[in-house]
């Protein structure tokens, strides 16, 4: 600290910057240690009723797909009997795999409600005790430097002391010297009068002794000066050191594995429902292979082995004769060569007639292109053959028409 010509000045400089700056400093650092620690339990608290209510939505969740397996169990036991389909036995595989995601659902809620509420209410602890700890040290370190600036203040008030007793000695000396200087006689002291020499023998000795004590003021002067020196520096010295290291080792304390925990904590979480939701996936597997099965061979197969007595063949009808017919036994007449032939024969005939109504369907689909073609490009004139050249093309055309229809 740089001097001035004003002691007490100096002091109440000194001691302002002690008891108002620094210590107020202490006080906020105390408080902030405090939200700190309200801010974390803050987030414990929001974390402990979210994982509740996550885990009472899981278990609802997981109720209400066990019912809902349940629900259609009963209902098919009681409508229908069970059939060996791929179709029945897809809608069987989904109530079960709906059963088991139920229960996975169910242990999520009770590892997420039991082993998230066991780490959170673990770490809300473990902050409490590291809380009461770090404000314990943080006390501490603010008592010794409190102690420190304390020392540092007597100091200055001692060297201030000091130095004041100092300078009175050295005026005191100053004015012993000018006094000696007015006693001190201009013949030589062997000639002068008894009570002269006494005099200024006695003045000699208050001489020396304003010097030694003048002296051992400014020794001691110097000593304490050293000694509020040091004090000062030890008192800069502890503040950076607190301020640059301790300081910063007290928070990096304050917040000791809560991060880690938080860490851990979502870990099993992500692990726990990442168990649930493989569990999820083996059973949208095991549908799939269902899906895969279904066959309408398989269960056309089965439902006919199954209903035989529906599907099979009824008994052929037997003859019933008249009794005026004389038949003991009816055997049906079996086709001749010659009947073969006649068929045959009939089949030719219809074939070839086929060929010939197309072969003639196809000439007048010709004939009625090509004068289509010529109408277009025929331009209308005042020449009164036209009308009637037109109007012979219109009964030929009818003709053709009347055709076709015939054939078909």
């Amino acid at each position: 600290m740089s001097g001035s010509s004003n002691p007490r000045k100096d002091l109440t400089e000194l001691e302002g910057q002690t008891n108002k700056l620094i210590r107020k400093q202490f006080v906020e650092q105390l408080t902030f240690l405090d939200s700190r620690t309200t801010a974390k339990q803050e987030l414990i608290s929001d974390l402990q009723e979210f994982f509740k209510k996550r885990s009472e939505i899981e278990a609802t969740y997981a109720s209400s797909l066990e019912r809902l397996a349940e629900r259609m169990s009963s209902k098919r036991s009681q409508t229908q009997k069970k059939e060996p389909t791929t179709t029945a036995e897809l809608l069987n595989g989904l109530l079960n795999e709906t059963r088991t995601l139920g229960r996975e659902r169910h242990q999520l809620s009770e590892r997420v409600s039991a082993e998230m509420g066991a780490r959170l209410d673990s770490l809300n602890k473990d902050l409490q005790f590291i809380h009461r700890r770090v404000k314990d040290i943080t006390q501490t370190c603010h008592d010794d430097l409190s102690r420190s600036y304390k020392d540092m203040v007597e100091d200055l008030k001692f060297y201030q002391a000091t130095c004041q007793q100092a300078a009175d000695s050295e005026d005191k000396l100053q004015k012993t010297i000018q006094k000696g200087k007015l006693l001190q006689p201009k013949e030589d002291l062997n000639q002068l009068r008894a009570s002269i020499r006494k005099k200024v023998k006695e003045q000699s000795d208050r001489e020396a002794k304003a010097s030694e004590l003048a002296r051992k003021m400014r020794s001691k002067r110097t000593v304490v000066r050293n000694k509020y020196v040091l004090a000062v520096t030890a008192a800069n010295a502890a503040t950076q050191r607190y301020f640059n290291a301790e300081l910063m080792d007290i928070l990096e304390a304050l917040d000791y594995d809560f991060h880690d925990g938080l860490d851990r904590m979502v870990r099993a979480y992500v692990d726990a429902d990442q168990a649930s939701l493989d569990s999820e996936k083996e059973c949208l597997e095991r549908l799939i292979g269902c899906s895969e099965s279904l066959s309408f061979d398989t269960d056309k197969y089965k439902l006919v082995e199954e209903s035989s007595s529906v599907f099979i063949p009824p008994p052929k009808f037997r003859h019933f004769f008249h009794p005026s017919d004389k038949v003991s036994r009816y055997i049906p007449q079996e086709h001749t060569e010659n009947d073969l032939v006649e068929v045959a024969s009939e089949v030719d005939q219809l074939v070839a007639q086929i060929e010939e109504e197309e072969k003639t369907l196809q000439f007048v689909q010709e004939t009625l292109a090509q004068q289509k073609l010529e109408s277009e490009g025929v331009k209308l004139s005042d020449d009164p053959a036209t009308p009637k050249q037109s109007t012979l093309d219109r009964k030929q055309g009818l003709e053709l028409v009347h055709c076709v229809v015939v054939l078909c």
